[in-house]
């Protein structure tokens, strides 16, 4: 027998010090999701953006080191996109790896981060080199540089 419960999202606040992530909606698609501060992704600033440092990311440590993974919600605006790729070519990641569809019966789940062929994120170049569609995942290689 398998009894299901409905899981409310709650954020516990002594580990939600940092109140930054509440107050920009624009970056939180999910306002009742926030990183905690002890395992929160922190961005260096720019000078234009005060709160550049603010990414909706956390770390994740695996059995051989800490901070071996980052984990970060769909990307679902265009000003989150610059952001992804920013957090990307700054913590200097080599894998990516989507746990949703695009689109899901009809329905937008997430922006395709990715360009079909060359795009500009701010100022991060994103060239897709390969694209290999399989029955169950979809494998992109990408370039990027910053220009």
């Amino acid at each position: 027998m398998c009894v299901l419960q409905m899981i409310n999202r709650s954020i516990d606040t002594s580990k939600c010090r940092s109140d930054v992530g509440s107050t920009l909606s624009d970056r939180n698609p999910y306002p009742d999701t926030l990183p905690y501060d002890y395992n929160r992704v922190i961005l260096p600033r720019l000078p234009c953006d005060e709160n550049s440092h603010y990414v909706n990311a956390s770390y994740v440590n695996s059995w051989l080191r800490e901070k071996a993974y980052v984990v970060t919600q769909a990307v679902r605006t265009k000003p989150m996109n610059v952001e992804f790729w920013r957090m990307v070519w700054e913590l200097g990641s080599n894998c990516i790896v989507m746990l949703t569809k695009v689109f899901d019966f009809m329905r937008v789940m997430c922006l395709q981060y990715w360009p079909l062929t060359r795009f500009l994120f701010g100022d991060i170049e994103v060239e897709t080199i390969d694209t290999h569609t399989y029955a169950h995942f979809v494998s992109t290689a990408f370039v990027w540089c910053v220009v």
